[in-house]
């Protein structure tokens, strides 16, 4: 399978830590968040790599130079205006190819998720696209019926009719798309891929959310989770090592 990552964001969650770099290269535990999620992309046979870039995009490109990946593994795609999260990865759907999945991560993300088990619920279901979920609380939550179809945004009309009651789940920044998928992200402009995989539901597509509450999940996306993250790390809740592996 193939691998997306979303990197272009403007990290401004972050203040001073993303004037004069990219969040891809803030670091934990002195590795920048790029380079752990590149090292567990390879370590799970990810047969290529796209990552997005605009903010700072030169200091990925001279990063991606400098590691040690074999020749091709990971490109870098500098978006010449920023696209959003659907939009970036529908850009990037000519490198991406069409021949196999594509798993899309957003860079501020670690966890100890083995890809191996969303990649087998998403080939189980022949889903178009499965979201990896968390029960935790989200200003921005999603409601999935009880077989595991989205269904909509929490509080909101349904997009598609649920089997049984519906449950709250918030988005984990992970996400299968099958095969050639990522061509036919529906959006105009900068768009959300959210928003794409709401759309499909509401053509009754196969989309699914895979729950992973069972698994070490954080978001480094603002200076709080950041810091929460190191203290996690600082105590040993969680191995650097299986952020990467």
């Amino acid at each position: 399978m193939k691998a997306m990552i979303l990197a272009a964001g403007m990290g401004t969650r972050l203040g001073p830590l993303t004037k004069d770099k990219p969040k891809a290269l803030v670091e934990i535990a002195n590795r920048p968040l790029l380079a752990l999620l590149l090292t567990k992309l390879r370590s799970q046979e990810i047969t290529g790599v796209v990552v997005n870039a605009y903010h700072r995009a030169d200091q990925i490109e001279r990063f991606v130079k400098e590691e040690a990946f074999p020749d091709g593994w990971v490109r870098v795609l500098i978006e010449e205006r920023l696209l959003g999260t659907g939009g970036g990865v529908r850009n990037a759907a000519r490198l991406l190819g069409g021949e196999e999945p594509v798993l899309v991560h957003n860079v501020d993300v670690l966890s100890n998720l083995p890809f191996r088990r969303i990649a087998g619920a998403h080939e189980a279901a022949s889903a178009l696209a499965t979201l990896a979920v968390g029960t935790r609380r989200s200003g921005r939550s999603l409601a999935a019926d009880e077989e595991g179809y989205l269904c909509g945004r929490w509080g909101e009309p349904p997009v598609r009719s649920p089997r049984g009651e519906l449950r709250r789940f918030a988005y984990n920044g992970i996400q299968f798309l099958a095969r050639g998928a990522a061509a036919s992200l529906p959006g105009e402009g900068a768009f959300s891929i959210i928003d794409s995989c709401l759309e499909w539901a509401s053509r009754r597509e196969e989309v699914r959310v895979f729950p992973m509450d069972d698994w070490y999940w954080a978001e480094a996306g603002t200076v709080e989770r950041l810091e929460r993250l190191k203290q996690d790390l600082a105590r040993r809740a969680i191995p650097i090592e299986s952020l990467a592996s």
